[in-house]
């Protein structure tokens, strides 16, 4: 199956799917909150009033099943950090978080095409990708010690007898006063 492998999303978190878990998996609900009627109807059951769709939903199984498969083979946690992106003409596409985990995975490449191409997934080779994830924004630090607190430790600060450990000490509070 040949799909166009351009990430959808600049992350690589995985897609959180609502619903009940069924015998099969997942059972996923699609929400159309302009038609009431169909406001419930499991994904599947819409795919099927559209070829297109029917056909795309079948793909996004399918290379979930095969993300699932993949990952297995993977030795500890470093399925975390990939993701299986689409299938090109027998290539398999992964998307890895960095380079070290790309580097690992193409260490990797044959020993696990050869268990993937046993459960019956036509592939030759194996491309990864970097699409690293964007940096996490980092909060603020909003601790800030009370007036009686820097009273405190300017006190125990002046008691201390080394003197490289009490000038580190008048340094912190000098950095606390300021704010």
């Amino acid at each position: 199956m040949a799909m166009n492998c351009r990430p959808l999303r600049p992350t690589l978190r995985p897609l959180r799917m609502t619903g009940r878990a069924g015998r099969f998996g997942a059972k996923l609900r699609l929400s159309l909150l302009s038609d009431p009627i169909m406001s419930s109807l499991h994904l599947t059951a819409f795919s099927r009033r559209d070829k297109q769709l029917a056909d795309l939903t079948a793909a996004a199984h399918a290379i979930l099943a095969l993300d699932r498969a993949f990952k297995r083979l993977l030795p500890g946690q470093l399925g975390q950090f990939c993701q299986v992106a689409c299938v090109r003409d027998g290539e398999l596409v992964v998307y890895a978080h960095n380079s070290t985990v790309a580097a690992r995975l193409k260490l990797l490449g044959n020993s696990l095409l050869a268990p993937l191409q046993r459960q019956g997934h036509p592939l030759r080779t194996l491309r990864v990708k970097v699409l690293p994830t964007p940096p996490k924004l980092r909060k603020p630090k909003s601790f800030s010690l009370s007036e009686a607190g820097v009273s405190a430790f300017d006190d125990a600060a002046r008691q201390i007898r080394n003197p490289v450990v009490r000038e580190a000490m008048l340094a912190l509070l000098a950095h606390h006063k300021s704010r």
